[in-house]
């Protein structure tokens, strides 16, 4: 697999990752090998070669502060943005009122075991 390196393209990751939660409460930050289900996402994001920017979009609190500590944008999504039935489009069209990009990746939390050549290839094939 190629990296990608054309980083003249403004590439944002827009990471979702909403404090509600039925099946498993605040699973984002659930433990996963000791480190919190989000961080996995986080990580494969920081090394993408093909990602300019990683935005964390919440209305949890925690979830916020914990992106802070990864060193990430952070991003208060209103409460009516984080219902059961919320769709990605409302997320994603949210996330750029607030930011300029000419690429948008999306990338699920709960998709720990994603590495960044899947995201790196996975740009490759979309440019």
């Amino acid at each position: 697999m190629q990296r990608v390196e054309n980083k003249d393209t403004r590439t944002l990751a827009l990471i979702p990752a909403r404090a509600g939660s039925k099946g498993i409460p605040n699973k984002n930050l659930a433990p996963l090998g000791n480190k919190p289900l989000l961080h996995y996402t986080i990580e494969a994001a920081k090394q993408a070669a093909c990602v300019d920017s990683i935005v964390l979009s919440s209305d949890g609190e925690a979830i916020l502060e914990y992106g802070r500590t990864q060193g990430i944008e952070v991003l208060q999504r209103p409460k009516e943005l984080a219902l059961d039935d919320t769709t990605s489009d409302k997320v994603i069209l949210h996330a750029l009122e607030h930011y300029q990009c000419e690429n948008l990746i999306l990338l699920q939390p709960t998709s720990p075991l994603r590495q960044a050549w899947h995201i790196d290839e996975a740009f490759e094939r979309f440019t």
